[in-house]
């Protein structure tokens, strides 16, 4: 992407601080990357707010304090970063109580050229900059060619191909490309074999997130799947595949809608939960059995004691109840 926008002119400080994605990731860049302070980015943002105030009364005001904040504050610290025909041309005005919608306007060029100088050439080197390429490509929409990857050595070998090692060029990131060998494709016939590789996973153990086409997921997904291994082992049959059930479409579909517990989560709780010692056995009086409640279903625990039908009581709210506890 960067190639590309050097192609057509684009990578300077004017077309990008005018666009409103360049600008806020420039404004980013200045208030958390940068070493050095950028303070004449809040000028120009100040100039900007003084612009669009249309009553004279609340321009005078917000007029005198730029002026103090920033002019007068670079007068008294000799910095000698505006030049003094723009502060004349301010002070003119503010002497004579007028405020034109143009009366910082000589300052905006200069703040300009600061910020083309040091300010944007390390905003060209940062991550803020990959960020705006990358959601300019997302924009254009352009299809990805060779020229966006530089091609490193060959990782491994299969059927019908190589796997090349590969980085993309604006973002630095390393991808597994796969070189497939059409002739070699159609004398083994395995176009369809070359059509599944695509598909990695097993259904009736793969997360929601993998299933939902454009959806972005991480290794939280491998932990679903442990869980959906885990299930099997103990009941005999993934959660998400009844016995008989062969229709992928089918699994996919309670995969992404069916809740579990019931019987087995109950039954599960009562018989390993005491493995475990983060956990509330209660004894209630109507019963000989005891509760257990995991601590992670614990929301909230009443700070001092509650008074409940003439008893003081700790209360406990859980993620669907509320228990009270007494002597």
């Amino acid at each position: 992407m960067h190639k590309h926008l050097e192609a057509k002119n684009d990578v300077n400080f004017d077309k990008i601080f005018n666009q409103m994605l360049g600008y806020l990731l420039f404004k980013e860049f200045c208030e958390t990357v940068s070493e050095e302070p950028v303070p004449q980015l809040r000028f120009y943002e100040e100039i900007k707010a003084y612009e669009k105030l249309e009553a004279p009364e609340e321009r005078r005001k917000l007029a005198r304090e730029i002026y103090d904040n920033f002019i007068m504050k670079e007068l008294l610290a000799h910095s000698h970063e505006y030049s003094t025909d723009a502060v004349s041309h301010v002070h003119k005005y503010l002497m004579k109580n007028e405020v034109p919608v143009n009366l910082f306007e000589p300052y905006i060029e200069e703040i300009f050229n600061h910020l083309r100088g040091e300010p944007f050439k390390k905003f060209l080197e940062s991550e803020k900059y990959t960020r705006f390429c990358q959601w300019k490509n997302l924009e254009l929409n352009i299809q990805l060619t060779m020229n966006d990857f530089s091609v490193h050595r060959i990782i491994g070998r299969g059927g019908f191909g190589e796997v090349y090692g590969c980085r993309k060029a604006d973002t630095g990131k390393m991808y597994a490309m796969k070189c497939l060998d059409k002739k070699r494709i159609k004398m083994k016939q395995g176009e369809t074999l070359a059509l599944n590789e695509r598909l990695i996973g097993t259904h009736g153990y793969m997360a929601p997130e993998v299933l939902s086409k454009g959806t972005t997921y991480d290794s939280s997904a491998d932990w679903f799947s442990f869980g959906c291994v885990l299930y099997k082992l103990l009941k005999g049959h993934s959660p998400f595949r009844q016995h008989k059930i062969k229709d992928k479409n089918e699994i996919d579909r309670m995969t992404l809608t069916m809740k579990l517990g019931g019987p087995f989560a109950s039954a599960w709780q009562t018989r390993y939960a005491k493995l475990y010692p983060n956990r509330l056995e209660l004894h209630p009086e109507s019963t000989t059995k005891p509760e257990l409640v995991i601590l992670d279903q614990v929301e909230e625990v009443s700070a001092d004691l509650q008074h409940v039908k003439g008893e003081q009581c700790i209360v406990v709210r859980t993620r669907d109840a509320k228990i009270v506890l007494t002597n």
